[in-house]
């Protein structure tokens, strides 16, 4: 199988995005089930040059597709564009088989930008493949009619059953974690508002790189009292295990890789009603308030106490059961194998 998606460049040394971070779990996945493939790396950062990257990718495509029977495309909404019709193009003499499985939950979004002939070409490239992944069950029922062999690959995850048990066995401590990109889009700034009228009690740390992020100056007190910095990718479940609750205040989303560690270990959510977080979470496990409205989440923080947060610790946990690659990655590679 040759198989393409983005690779993690020896400058992410903090933070990585979660396309590349689900890539890796695969190839990683791959590896300990012996699946035999050769790879062709689609991060233009590790060629140097855009330009330069593109011609390679399209020359090492080429090279391979002979060698192949099936071709495996792992990528955001661009490669579908770039990726997907040149080897549909190329193999006109070939019969290599197809597979795209797309990172993010806003494709159809990113459809509706294009021109009606660029519109065309992406779902004429779509119907041509023999099994297409996303990542949100609203697009695979959206997507399904321009292609019946449209699957459900979610972000997924290891569990740790006892990060879960230390959870459960140890009071609640009013301690609250932001974790992602710091941007304006993630809601930082209403996350910061509700901060500074919180009672004294109440603990909340903000970790992420900062991506053109500028504070407000009447808030820039709260954001350097608040603010840890970035966290290496592989350290993510480490750090939430020391908080309780997990704080996603964001103005838009796909399937956040976040909400999916914090459940791992049992860990409840406040976020926001965004579509592809409420297919992830409920009332169960997660208190979900509109965008942008300030009241909801501090009264969401203010929510939880010693005697409701071991209730919702265990139906986070159970919440994670869809999103266990142990439980996942089985049907996935079964789906595979069966084209």
């Amino acid at each position: 199988m040759l198989v393409l998606g983005k690779r993690r460049t020896k400058a992410d040394s903090q933070s990585v995005g979660g396309a590349i971070i689900l890539f890796e779990q695969l190839i990683s996945y791959f590896r300990t089930k012996g699946v035999i493939y050769t790879l062709i790396d689609t991060n233009y950062r590790n060629y140097g040059n855009k330009i330069y990257a593109l011609l390679k990718i399209y020359r090492l495509i080429l090279f391979n597709l002979s060698f192949h029977r099936k071709i495996f495309v792992n990528g955001s909404n661009s490669i579908s564009l770039y990726f997907i019709p040149f080897i549909h193009f190329c193999r006109v003499f070939k019969k290599n088989t197809i597979i795209v499985r797309f990172f993010g939950g806003h494709f159809d979004n990113y459809l509706r930008t294009k021109s009606w002939p660029i519109r065309l070409l992406i779902l004429w490239s779509l119907r041509k493949c023999a099994l297409v992944f996303f990542e949100t069950k609203f697009l695979v029922n959206y997507f399904s009619k321009h292609n019946i062999k449209t699957e459900w690959f979610p972000n997924v995850r290891n569990g740790s059953n006892n990060y879960f048990r230390m959870r459960k066995q140890r009071p609640f401590s009013r301690r609250f974690i932001f974790l992602g990109h710091v941007r304006e889009e993630k809601g930082i700034t209403d996350l910061l508002k509700v901060v500074s009228q919180l009672p004294d009690n109440i603990h909340l740390d903000i970790f992420g790189p900062i991506v053109n992020y500028k504070c407000p100056s009447e808030l820039s007190q709260v954001f350097s009292r608040i603010y840890k910095g970035p966290v290496k990718s592989d350290e993510v479940v480490d750090l939430l295990s020391q908080y309780d609750v997990l704080v996603l205040p964001s103005y838009k989303e796909g399937y956040p890789g976040v909400i999916i560690e914090a459940l791992s270990i049992g860990m409840p959510v406040i976020a926001t009603k965004l579509r592809g977080i409420q297919e992830m979470v409920d009332s169960s496990c997660a208190i979900l308030f509109e965008v942008g409205n300030q009241r909801a989440l501090a009264d969401a923080i203010m929510h939880f106490n010693s005697n409701n947060y071991t209730r919702y610790c265990s139906e986070a946990y159970k919440a994670f059961s869809k999103f266990d690659s142990e439980k996942q990655m089985p049907r996935i590679l079964r789906i595979i194998d069966e084209v």
